[in-house]
């Protein structure tokens, strides 16, 4: 009954830790890495559940000490020593039409359907893990976030609990990318046409 109340509460789920509508949680992997989790209730907007999602990756980072981090669908590996004398080639230098590097992130979770007597509640979730770094060097090609630039793009947003503007998902890659575009081996790049995987629909 508390469940089914909550996702037929008339307020779309806050900005804050897990409570009663949802909100994030995060499990420790290790020093560095953690899996953060974004629960929105049935009044919550898939866009807003990844906003939300997206925000308290980088404030764990900053509360961690870190200033970049790479959003991912699974953990991922220590970088090849030789790649952390790689030139890293920033936003600003490429070149119209040149691809960003994207991790594959299942932030956008197929929807939960909560059956109720009487009607359906459709819910959301953002999931994925977060890997914190010092500095970008060494992860090529990977998407390296610089968090206080997410955390200044989303301030507002945040602040007004999803009331004022945002600005969209892909410009806040754009903004916040602070990585190499040299290829992984192990890991190569995805381009743009991968977005649909990162961000909320048009």
């Amino acid at each position: 009954m508390l469940l089914t109340a909550a996702l037929l509460s008339g307020c779309a789920t806050a900005y804050g830790p897990h409570g009663f509508t949802g909100g994030y949680t995060e499990t420790k992997i290790d020093d560095s890495t953690y899996r953060v989790v974004f629960n929105g209730n049935g009044q919550t907007s898939r866009d807003k559940v990844w906003y939300y999602w997206i925000y308290r990756c980088a404030e764990l980072t900053t509360q961690n000490g870190y200033e970049f981090f790479i959003p991912s669908q699974t953990q991922l590996k220590a970088p090849a020593l030789s790649q952390a004398d790689t030139p890293a080639t920033r936003l600003a230098d490429l070149q119209p039409g040149s691809d960003l590097p994207l991790s594959q992130l299942a932030t956008h979770s197929v929807p939960t359907y909560i059956y109720i007597p009487g009607g359906t509640v459709k819910t959301y979730s953002g999931n994925g893990f977060v890997k914190m770094l010092h500095s970008p060097d060494g992860y090529n090609g990977m998407l390296v976030l610089r968090a206080a630039t997410i955390l200044e793009m989303l301030d507002p947003y945040i602040k007004s609990q999803g009331n004022a503007a945002a600005p969209t998902g892909k410009d806040i890659f754009k903004a916040a990318f602070a990585g190499s575009m040299a290829p992984r081996t192990a890991n190569p790049p995805v381009t743009m046409d991968d977005l649909k995987h990162l961000l909320p629909p048009p």
